[in-house]
């Protein structure tokens, strides 16, 4: 039995399991409105109405007796029916502590008691959306493996339909990671552009720069994994929460999934995997150096950085070109591939650069 979301009912379905029968009241006069809702009091009952109903997201208590909700989560990722239901712990715990073993053992978010009404609205609708993207793009992933066998053999224009699919495959997921980051389509763009810039300069034809371009948006795409109260943060991530926060690599790599009969997601998967690679060895997440980093990882990362240091974002200003050019010298051999920066210190010198920064620029 495969849980998806309930596409063909009116109302997402939530189960919420909590002891207290005062906090189920509340959050069903919160989300009673908009969602079919279900009830649980006890672990157990909870786990028995995962496996047996299809169920679009499960609000979760931590302090229970009996199960707790860590045991309980444990227990549903454990089994292939309810490990893809997105589940979001409610709890009047506010430890770091806490709220990293639950994001640890598979949460989505975490909302702390007393729940605000409109904040528990919005974590909700947000979990639900990613999901319904998800289970959207597997299907079109799907799609497009069962017809690679054709694709292989096929016409010219059967293959133009095929990448169309792929290309509409990461379209959807972009369209999701845009609901959880705070880097704007602007940003998209023009790393996209600088991808296939870099792409182009080192020679590698106008096909294969195209479709780096195309893959380019998907770096990060596992950032739509990880929880809003890291992702969004303002300030510096703890200790505690860098972990999570590389950890979307690895979650943007299962997103994608293996597909080697189709560049388009090799390229995809050889982005997301490695874009925070460095040349000198030092970054991750397998600590790969030099040339053993896939190329587009290497113009990916380069392309990434310099466009993060060259916007604002809500921790700090744009950097002016010069300084940002400056830092990407600096980083030469350490960071970045030194072939690549030579290429696209050309690009800055050549005016192109810098025409792709005011052609996307964002609106301040």
């Amino acid at each position: 039995m495969e849980q998806s979301m309930s596409l063909d009912k009116k109302k997402p379905v939530i189960l919420i399991v909590d002891d207290e029968i005062t906090s189920l009241a509340i959050l069903k006069g919160i989300l009673s409105s908009e969602y079919e809702l279900r009830f649980a009091i006890q672990g157990s009952q909870a786990l028995d109405m995962a496996l047996n109903n299809r169920l679009d997201l499960i609000l979760l208590d931590i302090t229970m007796p009996e199960m707790d909700g860590y045991e309980l989560i444990k227990q549903l990722k454990s089994s292939a029916v309810t490990r893809d239901i997105p589940v979001i712990f409610i709890t009047a715990r506010d430890g770091t502590d806490d709220e990293h073993e639950g994001l640890s053992l598979g949460a989505v978010d975490y909302i702390t008691k007393p729940v605000n009404a409109s904040i528990t609205r919005a974590r909700v609708a947000t979990a639900l959306t990613q999901s319904l993207y998800r289970i959207s793009l597997a299907n079109a992933m799907r799609r497009t493996t069962a017809q690679r066998l054709v694709l292989s053999t096929g016409t010219d224009r059967l293959k133009r339909e095929l990448l169309g699919e792929s290309v509409e495959a990461l379209s959807m997921l972009h369209r999701a990671a845009m609901m959880k980051d705070n880097e704007t389509s602007l940003h998209i763009a023009r790393t996209s552009q600088y991808v296939e810039m870099l792409a182009l300069e080192i020679g590698l034809g106008k096909r294969i720069a195209g479709l780096v371009m195309l893959a380019a948006p998907m770096h990060d795409i596992g950032k739509i994994g990880i929880p809003d109260s890291i992702l969004l943060k303002s300030s510096d991530l703890s200790d505690e929460e860098w972990p999570i926060m590389r950890g979307h690599v690895m979650l943007g790599a299962q997103i994608i999934g293996e597909h080697p009969e189709n560049e388009l997601y090799k390229f995809a998967m050889d982005i997301v995997l490695t874009h925070h690679e460095r040349w000198d060895g030092y970054g991750y997440p397998h600590g790969l150096k030099g040339q053993d980093i896939p190329l587009v990882g290497r113009i990916m990362a380069l392309a990434d950085v310099f466009d993060a240091l060259t916007s604002t974002r809500p921790y700090k200003p744009a950097w002016p070109l010069e300084a940002a050019v400056r830092e990407i010298k600096n980083n030469r051999s350490f960071c970045f591939d030194p072939v690549l920066v030579t290429k696209f210190l050309k690009k800055v010198g050549d005016g192109s650069v810098e025409k792709i920064m005011n052609q996307f620029k964002d609106d301040i």
